[in-house]
């Protein structure tokens, strides 16, 4: 199965002024092949605009998987700064 997009954020926002202020940033565990996996979502407007998933819930691990949605959205919009990023 195919998004038909190579990126999250360009398969879901089409025109750059359609990018949110608002996101919610979080990250859930995962089990995969019986390894704990963290999935780092950026949401919006009901929408998942972003997800990753690492290995660990550190700092680094996070900020490196939450940087996939950063650059899918800068190619939305070079100029892409949200208002306004609410985590838990």
């Amino acid at each position: 199965m195919s998004l038909g997009h190579y990126d999250l954020v360009g398969t879901t926002i089409y025109e750059a002024e359609d990018l949110p202020q608002d996101l919610i940033a979080d990250e859930h565990h995962i089990m995969v092949k019986g390894e704990k996996r963290y999935v780092a979502t950026t949401v919006a407007s009901g929408c998942f605009l972003g997800m990753a998933v690492c290995e660990g819930a550190d700092e680094a691990s996070l900020i490196s998987v939450y940087l996939c949605f950063k650059d899918e959205a800068l190619l939305v919009k070079p100029d892409y700064e949200p208002r306004r990023v609410n985590t838990d």
